[in-house]
């Protein structure tokens, strides 16, 4: 999902140089909401990795038709690996392809080398690749267009759709990764302080998956606060629309700080195993990361399903106070 996500300001980006040309986004079935209402986009191509041959072929074949001999100009490629090449085989001319910096990648997690210097956001990196078709940085962030906006045509989101009267913490302490997970009574506890103080109400985010995890948070909250528990959605578009009654949100690296970050909405992100030189921290929203400097981080880019050396000081050692602290700050700014 966050991939997704991030490659909507180049979608913005290739629109304003070539407002006049036919852009189209293959993209995972199961994340095609992302972009199915983007402006940008002309046509979405939602395919299965389990799609047959001869479907993907006609699917393929549907979408070159009606194109000048058949074929795109121009075939970008942000994801190089064997999915993208059997998509991309004989659709285009000149190919543009993601360089994902392997070696940086595994001198980090392997070696504890950071390789990278200044740490790019990976959005910036989607845009680097097609340096050569003169793409200009707007400066502007992510993208997540909902069904009336399409329509309508205003982005970004206004102002909180809440009446003002209490102010809304969203948390999401899912992750599909395990050690991307902070502790579910640490998340209690860091919303329990926030929303006592700040006199706020309380909304835990989460796809079906995360329901278990929600209902842990839930149970450990302060008694008396206004807690609602709406996750279980498999709605994309649900979500946002959650986020966007929310005037924080508490998450780990995961995906819905990306949709928190194309909803205008600030975010204080846990990361334990991974860390913000992989280029995934929230992009162009104000933000803090919470986490702990250890000498065993990162132990991944993507995550794990459990700590290798088993003690799992990465989340253990952040606290609560920490993230109420990051809160606070972005409540003042």
């Amino acid at each position: 999902m966050g991939d997704v996500l991030l490659t909507t300001p180049l979608l913005r980006q290739l629109r304003a140089a070539y407002p006049h040309a036919r852009i189209d986004m293959a993209v995972d079935i199961r994340f095609a909401d992302i972009v199915r209402h983007n402006p940008h986009v002309d046509t979405v191509l939602a395919y299965s990795r389990s799609l047959s041959a001869g479907d993907l072929s006609a699917l393929k074949a549907s979408l070159c038709f009606s194109l000048p001999r058949k074929r795109y100009s121009f075939i970008v490629d942000l994801q190089r690996n064997r999915h993208s090449r059997r998509i991309r085989r004989r659709m285009g001319g000149a190919l543009y392809r993601m360089h994902k910096a392997r070696l940086k990648k595994l001198a980090l997690v392997h070696l504890k080398k950071n390789l990278y210097g200044h740490a790019a956001p990976i959005a910036e990196r989607y845009r680097a690749t097609v340096s050569e078709l003169r793409v200009d940085d707007d400066g502007q962030g992510l993208e997540l267009w909902l069904p009336d906006e399409e329509s309508s045509g205003v982005y970004p989101p206004s102002a909180r759709a809440n009446d003002g009267s209490r102010r809304r913490i969203a948390v999401a302490p899912g992750a599909h990764h395990a050690t991307k997970r902070w502790l579910p009574e640490r998340f209690a506890e860091a919303a329990s302080a926030l929303a006592l103080e700040q006199q706020a109400d309380v909304v835990l985010l989460g796809g079906e998956a995360d329901r278990g995890v929600c209902a842990e948070v839930l149970g450990a909250m302060a008694p008396g606060l206004h807690v609602v528990d709406a996750s279980g959605s498999t709605s994309v578009f649900d979500t946002a629309r959650l986020l966007d009654t929310c005037d924080v949100l508490l998450t780990n690296d995961t995906g819905v700080m990306h949709i928190a970050a194309a909803r205008r909405v600030p975010v204080v992100a846990v990361f334990g195993s991974t860390v913000t030189e992989f280029g995934f921290a929230p992009y162009r929203v104000p933000h803090r990361i919470a986490e702990v400097a250890l000498p065993c981080r990162p132990c991944t880019h993507i995550g794990r399903s459990r700590c290798p050396r088993g003690h799992f000081n990465c989340m253990k050692l952040v606290g609560a106070q920490a993230v109420v602290q990051a809160a606070r700050e972005l409540a003042r700014e």
